[in-house]
């Protein structure tokens, strides 16, 4: 059986024997993908199963409804996935009455999972099914670095704007 180092961290996908250095970083984070990271956030309540169709393998957050759950669960049953960074997250609409409120809630909580905090790389594109943006998203997204928002049928798309070395 082969020993690991004493000092032996995985960075992405690679394997490294001591601390990350911050040229592991960009190279981690410049030349792995060049697409970018997206998290599904659908405060729809009824949105049920169209859950289906969204992208197996990316991060989607969906909020607890009659309509959503029963299709939540098959998901989880179907399609497990081997960690927090992907996969699909029922979240509780915690008593908001509107699919806006219910996003502007929970949205700290969506960026301390998928920011840079949590992340390497982080989040990059926030597609929001179930609600139009807003003034008060627009500030609530700008506040987490997302400063492009354009509409989309089911909702809108948030994004970073991408950086260069």
């Amino acid at each position: 059986m082969t020993r690991l180092p004493d000092s032996f961290f995985f960075y992405g996908s690679a394997a490294l024997t001591s601390s990350p250095t911050i040229l592991d970083h960009l190279l981690y984070n410049f030349t792995v993908s060049d697409k970018p990271y997206s998290v599904h956030i659908v405060v729809d309540p009824s949105f049920g199963d169209r859950l289906m169709e969204l992208p197996n393998g990316e991060p989607v957050w969906v909020v607890d409804s009659p309509a959503n759950a029963p299709v939540v669960h098959r998901i989880w049953t179907e399609r497990p996935q081997p960690n927090h960074l992907i996969g699909l997250t029922k979240f509780d609409p915690a008593g908001a009455e509107t699919p806006e409120l219910v996003l502007l809630n929970e949205l700290d909580m969506i960026d301390l999972h998928h920011g840079e905090h949590s992340a390497t790389p982080p989040y990059s594109v926030a597609k929001v099914y179930g609600t139009n943006w807003t003034p008060a998203v627009a500030e609530a997204f700008a506040a987490i670095g997302f400063r492009k928002l354009r509409s989309v049928p089911d909702g809108f798309v948030a994004e970073k704007e991408r950086t260069s070395i």
